[in-house]
């Protein structure tokens, strides 16, 4: 994990390189569960850059910007979207329950530019199951095992307040 200054729109990007063994495993943030409230409409949004490892001829490894598919974050080569779970592990009569939205579709509808800052935009209605829980994670997913993605100016909003 690094941070970068200065190299996306905002102060700092978040970039995850090294191994990861499945896709889901990708940048987690716990939310305040507190403050996702039922029947409410989100918007999330970020924007990404990704890239692959490949050797260079002296046997260094260089990240080459690469292209993802935006539109099926089930596929093999799929862009980072997000993914909300929701859970409540100190609550012996919730314990076991699990909301979790799967994979995300990205609704931003520009094809993904290649070496370029792209966008993620999800909607997601928080049901009342979870917001009965008492944690939430939001969490990178869908990136292929050896792919580098670099995230910034991740936001999740009131719908109402979203102004694209």
């Amino acid at each position: 994990i690094q941070l970068h200054r200065n190299a996306g729109k905002g102060l700092y990007s978040f970039k995850h390189t090294g191994y990861r063994s499945e896709r889901w495993r990708g940048m987690l943030q716990m939310l305040d569960a507190t403050c996702l409230t039922s029947d409410i409409t989100y918007v999330i949004t970020a924007s990404f850059r990704y890239y692959e490892t490949s050797m260079r001829q002296n046997g260094e490894e260089q990240e080459v910007p690469t292209s993802c598919d935006k539109f099926n974050p089930l596929l093999e080569g799929s862009c980072p979207v997000f993914e909300l779970q929701f859970f409540s592990p100190n609550d012996p009569e919730k314990r076991g329950l699990v909301f979790n939205t799967g994979p995300l579709m990205n609704e931003d509808a520009e094809e993904m530019k290649v070496g370029e800052w792209n966008n993620i935009r999800h909607t997601v209605v928080i049901t009342p199951d979870m917001a009965d829980m008492t944690d939430a994670w939001i969490y990178v997913t869908s990136v292929d095992a050896g792919r580098i993605y670099e995230l910034d100016d991740v936001q999740m909003i009131p719908a109402a307040y979203y102004d694209e």
